[in-house]
């Protein structure tokens, strides 16, 4: 599930931030965090207006 992800990548992101990764790694979490979030909304069927780059 699209949930199941999600808490992945915010766990995985939270590591890399506490243990001090470089700014790129931490940018390509949050930016595949971000994509997912989308997509779980754009799921739900939420009638948010969404752009992702």
């Amino acid at each position: 599930m699209i949930e199941a992800e999600i808490e992945t990548l915010k766990c995985q992101l939270n590591n890399a931030i506490d243990r001090g990764f470089d700014y790129a790694e931490i940018y390509e979490l949050s930016v595949r965090l971000d994509k997912l979030i989308v997509q779980y909304y754009i799921e739900k069927g939420c009638a948010m207006a969404i752009r992702v780059n």
